[in-house]
């Protein structure tokens, strides 16, 4: 007969190990995308859209940006406008 694989066991029986795997598997791709951008035009400022807050962006979205910055993989972040705190009206 046909034996049955479940492709989501390791991300249900490891949900944290999974999570780190995904995380490093993105900051992985941060890297090879700046070193190709800066291979190919070495003055490119390479930049990510992020969310403002960085443990929301890393447990919502797998985004490590603050180590990205801090090991220079990305040269500036955006706050995603979507994500950013509504503006404050003056007082009156």
């Amino acid at each position: 007969g046909i034996e049955l694989f479940d492709a989501l066991a390791y991300a249900t029986e490891f949900p944290e190990a999974w999570r780190r795997f995904r995380q490093t598997q993105l900051t992985a791709l941060v890297v090879r995308a700046r070193t190709a951008v800066k291979d190919v035009r070495p003055g490119t400022i390479v930049s990510a859209v992020v969310g403002p807050d960085p443990l929301a962006a890393l447990s919502d979205y797998l985004q490590d940006w603050p180590t990205w910055l801090d090991n220079r993989f990305i040269d500036a972040v955006t706050v995603d406008p979507a994500d950013a705190p509504p503006p404050v009206s003056p007082q009156r």
